[in-house]
């Protein structure tokens, strides 16, 4: 059984695989020269990316930008067509490489031996060796991004990242006011996680 588990997986990887690379020419494949439209071949190749594999436009996008950087890529891109990889750890490895190509290797090792986190963590000093602080910084401030949804349960979702400085301002902020609804708390007698003093600081 745990033969037929690692050939199902590997099988599950290339499929992954053959599925970015598909996004990725479908999205770099019309009015490229356009930025309108080259941006709307993202969005209709990542919608259908979404679509066909039941995942989020975020997880599509990702997996795109990973295709695109496996054409650049030619030792990555054998290891996914190989099943060695799956969409998070190709996302994890293309970003990291296109970085630091040397350390596309060690990545790859990691991707085949360790665990999710593992990678990320590698992935992360790949990148960290690869640039200067300032340069870094740059980087994090211009992806910094909020974003909001409701699941299908109908649970209320918040994903936020920027610089590390910037985040303890919000969250010393938040802290200051879920521990008001802590004491709160205290005083009627209820008991609640740590966590639900902080989303309660959040709305405060």
């Amino acid at each position: 059984l745990a033969g037929l588990l690692a050939d199902a997986g590997a099988i599950e990887k290339m499929a992954s695989a053959i599925s970015c690379l598909v996004a990725a020419r479908l999205a770099g494949g019309a009015g490229s020269s356009f930025p309108a439209k080259k941006a709307l071949a993202e969005r209709q190749a990542a919608a259908a990316l979404a679509q066909a594999s039941g995942t989020s436009m975020s997880d599509a996008r990702r997996a795109i930008e990973a295709g695109k950087a496996m054409g650049s890529q030619p030792e990555v891109a054998a290891a996914a067509r190989a099943g060695e990889l799956s969409r998070p750890q190709a996302s994890l490895v293309t970003g990291a490489a296109e970085a630091n190509p040397g350390a596309t290797g060690r990545l790859l090792e990691k991707a085949r031996t360790g665990s999710l986190s593992e990678l990320a963590e590698e992935a992360g000093r790949a990148r960290a060796a690869a640039e200067d602080l300032e340069a870094r910084r740059r980087s994090v401030r211009a992806a910094r991004s909020l974003r909001q949804w409701t699941d299908p349960f109908g649970t209320w979702q918040l994903h936020a990242q920027g610089l590390p400085e910037d985040g303890a301002r919000v969250m010393a902020a938040v802290q200051a006011l879920a521990d008001e609804a802590f004491e709160v708390a205290r005083r009627e007698g209820r008991h609640e996680a740590p966590e639900a003093y902080a989303f309660d600081g959040l709305v405060a």
